[in-house]
């Protein structure tokens, strides 16, 4: 059998899907990350998305394309690629600056197993099946928090800490 990132998107379905525990599907939407992804800006340079294959998803399965490079952390080949670390982690932050504090989604996945760097410094996420979303408040709150701690000013920080800003919601 060819290897499984030659095979078609179906094919490669059909052999991990016997593999998931069906419990970790119970409680799944994945339209809702395929949504959210849809809404990311257009004008992203440098940075690839996953793109969804909607007929080949599900309530429990999300297809997106596949992404060739190697993991943003793998420092040999990354060493072996030519490429410049430097404009592809300036990338990086430029998107999470916008996802979060503009639109007011991020990846909520974004380890190093994620991420892929590809020829031309660019970055590719491979796995975008978990998104999060901040509310504008929460969203002004954390551009206050940062700018209390480039300002250095403690006080600034413990008053957006103290006001439960980004303390865990109670059920």
């Amino acid at each position: 059998a060819p290897a499984l990132a030659q095979q078609s998107a179906p094919a490669r379905v059909q052999q991990v899907q016997p593999r998931v525990d069906p419990r970790l599907l119970e409680s799944v939407d994945a339209a809702k990350p395929n949504q959210a992804l849809r809404a990311l800006p257009a004008d992203r340079a440098g940075v690839r998305l996953p793109a969804p294959y909607p007929s080949l998803s599900n309530r429990h399965v999300l297809v997106m394309s596949f992404e060739e490079g190697f993991r943003i952390d793998d420092r040999a080949a990354l060493a072996g690629s030519g490429l410049d670390f430097r404009p592809i982690m300036e990338r990086l932050i430029a998107f999470y600056t916008e996802q979060m504090l503009v639109k007011g989604l991020f990846n909520a996945d974004p380890h190093p197993g994620n991420l892929r760097a590809l020829p031309g410094n660019e970055v590719a996420f491979i796995d975008f099946g978990m998104v999060g979303h901040l509310s504008r408040r929460r969203r002004d709150e954390l551009v206050d928090l940062l700018f209390g701690i480039v300002e250095r000013r403690p006080e600034k920080v413990a008053r957006i800490l103290r006001g439960g800003a980004f303390r865990p919601r109670t059920q």
